[in-house]
């Protein structure tokens, strides 16, 4: 089965935590071949404060982290148990009716074009992922 990319919801300004944890919980488990890389949307951003000039890191999709995984009992179960991460730990793309324990779906790539593409408009200075 292949890598693919799942949006994962953490509480507010713990996504750089959630991203540490997940990555040692990988690593104590020996799960590396089922995941990929795990990330957390941020910017440099250029902030001007009493004429003076301060680059800081701005997160774009706060309370976001973003996974490639292969995704099966094993993975999710790992990603949902992780401190900080909310319950519906896994963004997904479902109705109400469906139950919380249903599996969820990878982001698509016209999402992510769409996402890129109003990050690119939004902001003056490049990207960045941090990992």
């Amino acid at each position: 089965m292949a890598l693919r990319w799942y949006v994962v919801h953490a509480y507010s300004n713990f996504e750089h935590k959630v991203r540490d944890a997940l990555e040692d919980r990988v690593k104590q488990l020996g799960l590396e071949h089922k995941f990929g890389k795990i990330l957390v949307p941020t910017e440099e951003v250029v902030e001007v404060k009493n004429a003076r000039q301060r680059k800081s890191d701005r997160k774009f999709f706060p309370g976001y982290v973003l996974v490639q995984m292969e995704m099966d009992e094993e993975t999710w179960h790992l990603v949902r148990e992780v401190p900080k991460v909310s319950d519906s730990s896994v963004a997904r793309r479902t109705s109400r009716r469906r139950s919380p324990s249903a599996k969820p779906t990878p982001s698509s790539s016209g999402s992510r074009r769409a996402r890129r593409s109003r990050s690119r408009r939004c902001s003056s200075s490049p990207a960045r992922w941090s990992a």
